[in-house]
Order: C-alpha cells, then structure tokens, then sequence
C-alpha cells in the first residue's frame, strides 16, 4: 500500500510541475488602463492579429485565458499580453478603456469590438478588417470557440454591437 502511495505521489508531482511550467498565469489588474503605447502602431495591430488567428480552433472555455480554453474576454487579454500589452480582464473592464471609434469604417487591425445583451457589455472581439460592410473579428464563442467571423453578417452578433474602442491610441 506505501509502494502504492509513493507512486501517485511521484505521478502527482510530475503532472503538476508539467502544468506549471507549461503555462504562465496572467495577473491582471481590471482597473488599470493599458500598460504600454505603440510607437510602431501598425507593427503593433499587425502582430494583435497574428496572435489571435494563432489561436483560431481553440475552444470555448468559461473563465479560460490560455491555450487550453478561451472565453471572449481572456482571448483579448492574452492576446494583448502576448505583445507586451496589459488590459483589463472583463469586457465590461476593457469597454472603459481607450477611446471610441465612431464609424465602423474607421475601425483598424487590433481594435476591439464590444457586444451587449440587455444594455449590458457581456462580449468582445478583436477587429481584423473594417470597411462600410464588413466587420471581420477573431472572437471565442460558446458554440464554437476562437474563429474568425463578419459580425455584421451574422442576425445575431450584429443587433448587438455597441461599438468599438480603441486601446492602442494615445
């Protein structure tokens, strides 16, 4: 029974330092504006993008900010984060943050898309590509995970659209 025990113990510590090693946590204060400006802005959005499309296929997961699983708001923050970049946690949080964009087609690469249900921000999106159309975002959804959608094409995402903000700018 010891043998036994000794075992599951090594078997316990392995698959823990395994785990710990593999990811590193995110500590993120949701009340504290953007750690870092871009002076190369477009670099910047453009390496946002690569990040997130890295990440397209993974799925859904409540509460999720890393690789196994993301939920909207953790796929932003660690996006971000892969690129120097600390933003608050919540999409509500990320909402206060930057400043709006007024038309869509003024909307740039690494910009974020916010959503409500019932007056309430609840889901966020980063933009790839806007035009007067076209609203292109790499979001994690309930039903299918991280992909890459035109919001404005889809009877459900686009009623609930509360606009876009930018986090990059001054």
């Amino acid at each position: 029974m010891r043998e036994l025990i000794g075992k599951a113990f090594v078997v316990f510590l392995s698959l823990h330092f395994a785990a710990c090693g593999a990811f590193e946590p995110l500590v993120i204060d949701e009340h504290r504006a953007p750690s870092k400006r871009m002076d190369d802005d477009k670099g910047v959005r453009s390496s946002l993008e690569k990040t997130a499309k890295s990440l397209l296929g993974i799925p859904y997961r409540y509460g999720g900010n890393d690789r196994t699983g993301f939920d909207c708001s953790g796929l932003t923050v660690y996006t971000f984060y892969q690129n120097g970049i600390t933003i608050p946690r919540t999409a509500a949080n990320q909402y206060q943050q930057g400043r709006g964009v007024g038309e869509l087609a003024e909307a740039k690469q690494g910009d974020l898309a916010f959503f409500q249900l019932n007056g309430k921000i609840d889901h966020v999106g980063l933009i790839t590509r806007a035009t007067k159309r076209e609203l292109w975002v790499i979001h994690s959804t309930s039903s299918r995970g991280v992909m890459h959608q035109d919001i404005m094409a889809s009877s459900y995402w686009k009623p609930r659209l509360k606009g876009v903000r930018d986090l990059l700018g001054d």
